[in-house]
């Protein structure tokens, strides 16, 4: 009777151990930068790390004039990524929303964006993932928001989609100085369509 109870024990521990592995292994099987579908992904190399932990790593790469902010939520589920998206287009889309001028005048009584500088935003489907970009120029501090073209120094994609096999919600932005972007947007263009999940 104890030697059944204990191999019955053994045979839980030995189960409990290989999905433990299983899913300790599903988060290391790739690293980073290297979790992406990403054109030369080998290329781009890590300038700081912002945050890491078991739960969440942030950072910033650079490949010549690009840079590369990266974030993966690890374990995340498909709903919260959902959220998260919906949290990120609210947020971009509310810093250009028009308001009442603080001191209204003779000129307008509003404040408002001219359209060529409000980031764009496009949802498309890759591998049968969902991924939703903002581009548009962004200021020296690499955030949307500014209004006038001395203040926009670089071109900025933001693109977010979540990756079911692995279980990670990416965020992933590329930015590029203006002029640089401007010279030559394809190649640009080519770096975003090669992103996704990595299969």
């Amino acid at each position: 009777m104890i030697k059944k109870k204990y191999l019955l024990l053994v045979s839980i521990l030995g189960i409990t151990s290989i999905g433990a592995a299983f899913l300790v292994g599903n988060n290391l099987s790739c690293k980073k930068i290297f979790c992406l579908s990403l054109k030369d992904a080998s290329e781009y190399k890590l300038k700081e790390i912002y945050e890491e932990n078991q739960y969440i790593f942030r950072g910033l790469y650079g490949k010549d004039d690009i840079l590369l902010r990266l974030e993966i939520r690890y374990n995340a589920t498909k709903s919260e990524a959902e959220q998260a998206i919906k949290n990120q287009i609210m947020r971009t889309q509310a810093l250009f929303d028009e308001a009442a001028a603080p001191y209204p005048g003779d000129i307008s009584d509003i404040v408002s964006c001219s359209k060529e500088y409000i980031p764009k935003h496009t949802t498309k489907t890759k591998n049968e993932v969902s991924i939703s970009h903002f581009s548009g120029f962004v200021n020296e501090r690499l955030v949307f928001g500014s209004c006038t073209a001395d203040q926009l120094k670089y071109f900025d994609t933001l693109s977010m989609f979540y990756c079911d096999k692995q279980k990670k919600f990416f965020q992933v932005e590329l930015i590029i100085p203006k002029d640089e972007y401007l010279k030559d947007p394809s190649e640009y263009k080519e770096i975003l369509n090669s992103l996704g999940c990595k299969q």
